[in-house]
């Protein structure tokens, strides 16, 4: 993005009023649209990524293999259950989790948690390839899970419509973590996002 900053933010700012006004089975498509566009660029993205990381004298073969899982591999991932997620939001108003979500005690007297799964997602290279892993979200237990569902079900209505324009600031390390970032903003609260890459990707020119 070029220009005075006043105007890129503006810019900004009326993409993400049309994108808050997008509804769930549009944010999916986008979704699936963003997720092709990331398969066009891996190449040049892991080369890039190599580079960088070879100027500090690290093995080539195993660099490659890194910063494909954890840049286009990881960002695919995550756009695909984005996509998927928002297709059944459009359909039943909320997501399919991994397994349904249940009730969590803590003990000694603390209160409870609902649990949501989300590792591994029901694909079966998810499962191949986070095979002995799982992982849990942790929620707020508003009284029962029918409680929790209504929530749930009224933030998947109402967060992505919220708009603005959210800053990212990337990290140098794993080039993946600031589109997971992006991702978050765009697709889950419905904002745009004005991304401030780490000086070590500065200048590469992909």
């Amino acid at each position: 993005m070029t220009g005075s900053p006043e105007g890129s933010l503006a810019s900004l700012q009326a993409g993400a009023t049309a994108l808050a006004a997008l509804g769930p089975a549009a944010r999916g498509d986008l979704a699936r649209r963003t997720a092709l566009a990331v398969v066009a660029a891996a190449d040049a993205w892991v080369e890039a990524a190599v580079a960088i990381k070879r100027a500090t004298g690290a093995t080539a073969g195993a660099v490659a293999a890194e910063e494909t899982a954890t840049g286009p591999l990881a960002t695919l991932r995550l756009l695909l259950v984005t996509a998927r997620s928002l297709r059944e939001i459009a359909a039943t108003g909320l997501p399919r989790p991994a397994a349904p979500p249940r009730v969590l005690h803590r003990g000694g007297g603390d209160a409870s948690f609902i649990g949501v799964e989300v590792l591994p997602e029901r694909w079966l290279a998810d499962r191949a390839m986070f095979g002995g892993h799982s992982g849990t979200v942790r929620c707020a237990n508003p009284g029962d899970l029918a409680s929790f569902e209504r929530s749930w079900r009224q933030e998947c209505r109402e967060r992505p419509r919220q708009g603005g324009v959210a800053a990212v600031l990337g990290a140098g390390n794993v080039t993946g973590l600031a589109v997971a970032d992006v991702v978050s903003q765009v697709f889950e609260h419905g904002r745009a996002a004005f991304v401030k890459l780490h000086p070590v990707h500065v200048g590469d020119g992909r």
